[in-house]
């Protein structure tokens, strides 16, 4: 397929953000956010021809991988 850099990383930001949002919202349910949208990413990558390409899907599961829940404020 294909895609301009541009569009790819605009919808890996925009995979990665919605999974932030998810968390943010459910922070219970973090593994089940967490594999939904790295299966989203893998998706995205099984239709991508080169390796360039397949490097910003990467990047965004790594991303994902990273996020935790905030914690409590106190005060």
């Amino acid at each position: 397929m294909l895609i301009s850099t541009k569009t790819l990383t605009e919808t890996c930001e925009y995979l990665v953000n919605a999974c932030r949002r998810d968390i943010k919202q459910a922070p219970a349910e973090l593994d089940r956010h967490k594999a939904r949208y790295r299966e989203n990413l893998r998706g995205l990558s099984l239709l991508l021809i080169g390796r360039p390409e397949r490097n910003h899907v990467e990047h965004a599961i790594k991303q994902i991988e990273t996020i935790q829940p905030r914690r409590a404020k106190h005060g």
